[in-house]
């Protein structure tokens, strides 16, 4: 199916910025937030469309976005699980 959307000139640039701080073009953000928005379909596993190899690189760079690469790795005891649960396993 093939929409067409009237947009505010404002509400276009609204899109367009937040695409491009996910690495997407336009079209392809403004899908997505409709097929995320939609309510769960009747057959539950078809669920959301997973993401393709170059939305998912876009949001680890969108996500990676600001860190500091020089920030040292955690210590291998904050990853163990003891460390999460204490006396509870």
């Amino acid at each position: 199916m093939t929409l067409t959307i009237d947009l505010t000139p404002e509400q276009e640039a609204r899109l367009q910025r937040e695409a491009a701080r996910y690495g997407l073009a336009p079209a392809i953000y403004a899908h997505r937030l409709l097929v995320e928005s939609l309510p769960p379909a009747d057959n539950p596993a078809e669920g959301p469309e997973p993401l393709t190899d170059d939305e998912f690189d876009a949001l680890l760079d969108a996500m990676s976005e600001g860190m500091d690469p020089n920030q040292p790795p955690l210590a291998e005891e904050a990853t163990r699980r003891a460390s999460f649960y204490g006396d509870r396993g």
